[in-house]
């Protein structure tokens, strides 16, 4: 479930009725679209919310270039283009910090949150991810799709982060297929990623983001029964 706010229309963060829920295999949790078009106090409330119900939240964030620079102070394309169109609003204010900045001050990154994306840090913005547990997911096809760059995924591996794979959506992928995310993903990458490097991404590191390792993400006793066969395709690689 996203929340939106644009700064033109602010939202109360006593009106943001979730439906919460949690079963073995499905949560309903609260999750801010970005910080560049949700207001800081309804993101901390739904952060707050999500934490008291043990659920994750998740976030967009350093998704493409001229929004992050919006939130520097710069006038790029894309403030210009909220400007214009009367949807900043007379109390926007830039933070003049990185959406990862940002996102430590208003207390919302540690290990229960998913950053989206993730394509433009800093080394100071990996330090940040790593130093509070941030879970990140990258969507290296969503990103080549729309052309917002490339994420420093080594960097973001080396860094010890907790990484995992997503699709993002079809408005910006060519398919929901996570073996096509996960062969994309080690052709692209300049590093030798082993098999048992790779898979994590897509099976134990999404259910540890998602606060379900405990019962999904690896075959082992106790857990539940669910598994997928490896396409032929992936022996290539």
């Amino acid at each position: 479930m996203f929340l939106r706010s644009l700064w033109l229309l602010p939202m109360d963060p006593a009106t943001c009725a979730i439906p919460y829920k949690k079963t073995r295999t499905s949560a309903i949790a609260g999750a801010g679209h970005a910080l560049y078009t949700t207001g800081a106090d309804v993101l901390q409330a739904i952060k707050t919310q999500d934490l008291r119900h043990g659920l994750p939240f998740s976030i967009h964030m350093a998704e493409h270039e001229d929004k992050t620079g919006m939130l520097m102070g710069e006038k790029t394309g894309f403030y210009k283009l909220l400007e214009e169109n009367n949807l900043l609003g007379a109390s926007y204010s830039p933070p003049m910090k990185t959406p990862v900045e940002y996102g430590r001050d208003l207390g919302l990154l540690d290990n229960t949150t998913l950053a989206v994306h993730c394509v433009h840090l800093t080394d100071k913005d990996l330090e940040i991810l790593a130093a509070t547990g941030t879970n990140v997911c990258l969507c290296p096809r969503s990103n080549e799709f729309i052309g917002v760059g490339r994420g420093p995924w080594e960097k973001i591996l080396a860094a010890g982060i907790c990484v995992s794979l997503g699709t993002d959506s079809l408005a910006s992928n060519h398919d929901l297929n996570l073996w096509n995310e996960l062969s994309y993903f080690i052709r692209e990458i300049n590093l030798d990623l082993s098999m048992s490097d790779a898979i994590p991404l897509v099976t134990h590191n999404p259910a540890k983001a998602l606060l379900m390792d405990d019962r999904l993400g690896t075959l082992e006793k106790g857990k539940l029964w669910r598994y997928a066969v490896m396409p032929d395709k992936m022996a290539d690689l």
